[in-house]
């Protein structure tokens, strides 16, 4: 997911609201976590619907209510002390899924911040890409995923001199980007090193996609990578 379709699309506040799909949801959750523009919307949306939550609460415990001839009648058949027992059951009610939300962000903050940790000794896997003339046929790279979650690194080498940045996209069984990173540039030996957290992966056939990007240009694909991952022991 781009992140002008995030913010275009208000999935922040509808992510805190619990508006969103499933699927929606998974979406911008892998996109969410890599961006700090989006984690810095979500918690705005987070403060805000807690303190609109206090507000009501405020309000109903003033035995603020709205006036109508609805309101007058209820007001006629039941005591205070019921109605405000029953307006603050409906608060709850409407509470939960808001609350079930704001407890998943919290758990993904604290996958975030554990993500950001320094880590030593990141494995490094140097890819093969495809060499047949269809892009389909090539060596198998393996990746074991580590025991716990942590950093990968990829090595690649595009040997295209022509681009001065590139864009790599991680492609599912499924023919879906689960995971892009553009404007990236070789280092001093003409590789790239692309960083992935291996929460990002799960066992299973994945593709790397590997295009060269150029001003007012739509991007090249220059190669596609096989990967096989697997669980570690």
């Amino acid at each position: 997911m781009e992140h002008a379709t995030a913010e275009e699309l208000n999935y922040p506040e509808r992510y805190v609201a619990g508006k969103l799909s499933p699927d929606e949801a998974a979406a911008f959750e892998e996109h969410y976590l890599g961006c700090p523009a989006c984690i810095a919307m979500v918690e705005d949306s987070e403060r805000l619907l807690v303190g609109l939550q206090g507000l009501a609460v405020h309000k109903l415990g003033q035995g603020q209510e709205p006036a109508s001839s609805e309101t007058a009648a209820a007001r006629s058949r039941f005591s205070p002390a019921i109605r405000l027992a029953f307006a603050a059951a409906a608060l709850l009610l409407l509470s939960v899924p808001v609350l079930l939300q704001v407890f998943r962000i919290n758990e993904l903050n604290q996958r975030l911040e554990e993500s950001l940790q320094p880590q030593a000794d990141v494995p490094l896997y140097p890819l093969s890409p495809f060499r047949s003339a269809g892009g389909e046929t090539g060596p198998v790279n393996m990746i074991t995923l580590p025991r716990t979650p942590g950093w990968i690194t990829l090595w690649i080498e595009p040997g295209t001199p022509e681009y001065e940045t590139f864009q790599v996209s991680l492609i599912d069984a499924r023919g879906r980007v689960s995971w892009q990173e553009a404007g990236l540039a070789v280092n001093s030996i003409n590789g790239l090193a692309v960083l992935l957290h291996s929460s990002r992966l799960e066992s299973g056939e994945f593709r790397l996609r590997l295009e060269g990007l150029a001003a007012g240009r739509d991007p090249v694909v220059l190669a596609r990578y096989p990967l096989r991952v697997q669980s570690g022991q």
